[in-house]
């Protein structure tokens, strides 16, 4: 009897293993052709995209280099080599979603980290970029175009973590290079009980900030943001964080960045945190929130 109960176990552990590693082979990462993305950046690879993740600048030396997948994964080893003991930062996320809206920043001193002396970052065991909460930014631009106008919907998404609390910061802005105002703020933080923020400042100063729900520092996040140009609401980790009707003006808006919002041109609200994936809508996409947060979730494991 012992040797048949072993025989057993021996047989369920064999069948479980093989089932987890049929359902990681078989994992296919969410189309952005499919739900009509404007833009996708990711340290995973996006179906439909041929493409390198991004381009990394070695801080002994300056040089560059393009970084694709293994997979679905980023290529670390061929990061590790191209760094070496030194660290890394990107000067490049390229757009998965074939659009062509890659997001850049060209000032050293400005580009987020993704290899500290020779150790990869991570967060949750996943490749993450590392934004300083000083002047660190990525920027797309030409995205400001498809949100400019009234009463216009988008959905922002972004895996992402903040190092710390009390500090008001913007994972995700749009304004516009000759004035503060307006301002759209899809995915932000408020220092004010850890909220979550999203903010609408239209052309006329008219202004509306909705916080709500609650941020722990240093805590992975699949933040979910839509808006149907007259209502908004923020999920993160699959719970609702705030929800609420606006009306606004118009919004004439020239400039995008990940990792804070520029007013005038001025970085303002800078994120001190990790962000691993940001994917934009210009649409209302809550209809398919529980199909897009179960694709990501399922690469990333948050909850």
């Amino acid at each position: 009897m012992r040797y048949i109960l072993i025989i057993l176990v021996f047989l369920s552990v064999a069948t479980n293993a093989q089932m987890v590693i049929k359902a990681y082979l078989n994992y296919k990462p969410l189309s952005q052709k499919i739900f009509n993305g404007q833009a996708s950046y990711s340290v995973r690879k996006l179906d439909g995209w041929g493409g390198s993740a991004l381009r990394v600048r070695r801080s002994n030396d300056n040089a560059e280099q393009d970084i694709g997948f293994v997979g679905v994964d980023l290529d670390t080893a061929t990061l590790k080599t191209f760094v070496g003991a030194n660290s890394a930062f990107v000067t490049t996320w390229f757009d998965q979603s074939g659009s062509g809206e890659d997001a850049i920043q060209s000032t050293a001193a400005n580009q987020p980290r993704i290899v500290n002396a020779g150790v990869v970052d991570r967060l949750n065991g996943k490749v993450c970029l590392v934004f300083d909460g000083v002047n660190d930014n990525l920027i797309a631009d030409n995205l400001a175009t498809k949100v400019t106008g009234e009463d216009k919907p988008f959905t922002a998404i972004a895996v992402a973590s903040k190092a710390n609390t009390n500090i008001t910061a913007a994972l995700l802005g749009f304004g516009r290079s000759t004035t503060s105002v307006p301002t759209l703020i899809p995915i932000g933080f408020v220092n004010a009980n850890n909220d979550f923020r999203v903010q609408i400042r239209d052309d006329a100063n008219g202004n509306t900030v909705i916080d709500g729900g609650f941020y722990a520092a240093n805590t992975q996040y699949l933040i979910f943001s839509s808006t149907t140009g007259l209502s908004a609401e923020l999920f993160s980790n699959n719970a609702s964080q705030l929800s609420s009707a606006y009306n606004r003006g118009t919004l004439t808006l020239n400039q995008f960045c990940i990792g804070a919002v520029r007013r005038a041109s001025t970085p303002d609200a800078p994120l001190n945190g990790r962000i691993q994936e940001v994917v934009f809508f210009n649409s209302d996409k809550s209809s398919d929130r529980a199909t897009i947060q179960t694709d990501i979730n399922t690469y990333y494991g948050i909850y």
